[in-house]
């Protein structure tokens, strides 16, 4: 199947891994839920939160005029505290680790790539 490449290529998100959440967004209800239970004092309001996330995201891809942000650049414009925006930051990439499984159907595949000594190519 494979013979006649150089080389493969794999999307990482949707391909080889799967998010058990609805959406790429869905995190973001995730984040200040567990920054709650984690601190007594100082509470921040969910929802607040949400909308907060997707605009500080919103507001980096149009500063750089670029798709692709980087979490510091996000949480730059995320207006809590920076040790608060830290701990933030920190929960919200705890969950995409925890809520990434992989493609046990992909991995035969990527296997036999491996076997055939391809280059592989993984984008997101």
């Amino acid at each position: 199947m494979f013979e006649k490449y150089k080389y493969i290529s794999f999307d990482l998100f949707d391909t080889l891994v799967f998010r058990t959440v609805s959406s790429p967004q869905a995190i973001f209800s995730l984040v200040p839920i567990v920054y709650n239970e984690r601190n007594e004092r100082e509470k921040i309001k969910e929802q607040q939160y949400y909308i907060e996330r997707i605009y500080a995201e919103n507001i980096a891809r149009k500063r750089r005029n670029k798709e692709d942000v980087s979490l510091e650049e996000i949480y730059s414009y995320v207006n809590y505290p920076p040790n608060i925006n830290e701990k933030l930051k920190n929960i919200e990439i705890e969950l995409e680790i925890k809520n990434c499984v992989m493609n046990n159907a992909i991995i035969p595949l990527v296997q036999e790539c491996v076997r055939l000594e391809k280059k592989l190519i993984i984008t997101t």
